[in-house]
């Protein structure tokens, strides 16, 4: 089972493409419109027996331990007031052999409607937390469009 949590960018674009993967998915997201709509659209495309969703506070994945062998982040970590805390919980969260991707963006890029830059998390930094949290082997991807990367972190 996967975990995706995407606030504000896309609601659900990733849990559906995996689901279409026949993965099972947890959509977690702060507000409930988007739950709403996730569940909506499940609902029309024949998901709903693998896309379920959680309402999240913005200092835990609410999951529990051992739940899911994966978790995507999109847009979501400069939100995070204690990101270590959420690490932390989040590598509980994971099963063993588990990976966790995130999505940002760039700090040193400013364009269009992106997050201010003081809000931008560096992949050097993310890599940092996860490690201190247990997270180990660590790849990292700055070529992508949209001033974005991804890190992939494995417990």
């Amino acid at each position: 089972m996967a975990a995706t949590a995407s606030p504000a960018t896309l609601p659900g674009h990733f849990t559906f493409e995996l689901a279409e993967q026949h993965a099972r998915v947890i959509y977690a997201d702060l507000d409930q419109s988007y739950l709403d709509f996730i569940i909506k659209t499940s609902r029309s495309l024949g998901m709903e027996a693998r896309v379920a969703t959680r309402l999240v506070a913005d200092d835990s994945p609410r999951l529990e331990e051992q739940e899911v062998d994966g978790v995507l982040l999109v847009d979501t970590c400069h939100h995070m007031d204690n990101s270590i805390e959420y690490f932390r919980k989040l590598h509980r969260n994971l099963k063993e052999d588990g990976e966790s991707m995130i999505l940002e963006y760039l700090s040193h890029m400013c364009t269009g409607d992106l997050p201010p830059v003081e809000l931008r998390v560096p992949s050097d930094t993310m890599v940092e937390e996860l490690r201190e949290v247990g997270f180990t082997r660590f790849e990292v991807n700055r070529q992508l469009p949209d001033y974005q990367y991804v890190l992939i972190a494995e417990t």
